[in-house]
């Protein structure tokens, strides 16, 4: 999920967040290192993992970091979905219970800065109906959602700018973190 935030839709003049695809390929375990060697202007966005239930629902959560590069000025929709809004890596951490939103707190440490999201949900939307809006736009598409599957729901604080040598810590209290490392 990518450019959900209202002032996003309204500068791209769309009605929903643009919907990308995680590949195995990308993932990367809690604690690796990336490099970023040859991006643009890497971002990384700390995000709330959501599974998908058996009934199509939520059956858990927990932290994720997405790596993207803005490669190019995200002004136009079209060309964000075919960079696949950006996305080049995800950190997934563990899988906990579906726990009510008003439960998460999210901080987000990297050198001596800290940033915090008490409303986890407040640049997002409300991860029930990213989800619903996930379902949408596959079943659009004569696809669906499937157990076990990961929706990752949006930053819950600002995309933040990286750099090689930047270690980033995300908490997503009471569920547990992940960390990564970057390199050039």
């Amino acid at each position: 999920m990518g450019f959900g935030a209202a002032a996003a839709l309204e500068r791209l003049g769309i009605d929903g967040p643009l919907v990308g695809h995680l590949l195995e390929s990308n993932l990367v375990e809690t604690g690796a290192t990336v490099s970023l060697a040859g991006w643009t202007h890497p971002v990384l966005e700390p995000e709330v993992a959501v599974w998908i239930g058996d009934d199509g629902g939520i059956a858990g959560l927990g932290p994720a970091l997405e790596l993207a590069d803005l490669e190019f000025p995200p002004h136009d929709a079209d060309a964000i979905l075919a960079a696949n809004v950006y996305q080049r890596h995800v950190v997934v951490g563990a899988r906990g219970p579906a726990l009510s939103i008003d439960q998460l707190a999210a901080r987000v440490f990297r050198g001596g800065e800290e940033w915090r999201a008490d409303d986890v949900e407040g640049l997002t939307g409300p991860l029930a109906a990213i989800v619903g809006h996930v379902r949408a736009t596959l079943a659009a598409a004569g696809e669906r959602l499937q157990a076990g599957e990961i929706v990752i729901g949006g930053s819950v604080v600002l995309p933040l700018a990286v750099q090689p040598g930047d270690r980033v810590r995300y908490v997503l209290d009471p569920l547990g973190d992940v960390s990564i490392r970057l390199a050039g």
